[in-house]
């Protein structure tokens, strides 16, 4: 695959250490700068002095939840990259809230790389 990144950093937020591992590993393949946070707070300290590209929101994680955590992010102005939810349900609901709470789109997990890898293209291309 042609590189689509251009050097850009991509922060995944995911209370999960397998899903921050496997998404490092797809990224770092295609040449991404990746920071993790494993909860809604920590991704908005990493935003208060890092800019990023696009930002992959787990939604179920405890404290702030992704919906939770992107109001902050968006209320506060932080960024205005791309922010994708990461989550196990594929439902309308879902999707309605996650662009109501200011998410660009969304894909569900178990992770898949052709589906992360269109989102990237989409988004950052």
């Amino acid at each position: 695959m042609t590189n689509i990144n251009g050097s850009k950093s991509i922060l995944v937020v995911d209370d999960s250490p397998v899903t921050r591992m496997l998404m490092r590993k797809l990224l770092e393949k295609e040449e991404f700068i990746v920071a993790e946070a494993d909860n809604g707070g920590s991704a908005v300290s990493h935003l208060e002095s890092n800019p990023v590209s696009l930002i992959f929101m787990d939604i179920e994680m405890p404290g702030k939840n992704g919906y939770e955590t992107t109001r902050v992010i968006r209320d506060k102005s932080l960024t205005k990259a791309p922010i994708i939810a990461l989550t196990s349900h594929a439902d309308e609901e879902s999707r309605t809230q996650s662009k109501l709470s200011g998410m660009t789109g969304s894909t569900t997990k178990p992770i898949q790389s052709d589906k992360i890898l269109k989102i990237l293209r989409r988004h950052l291309s």
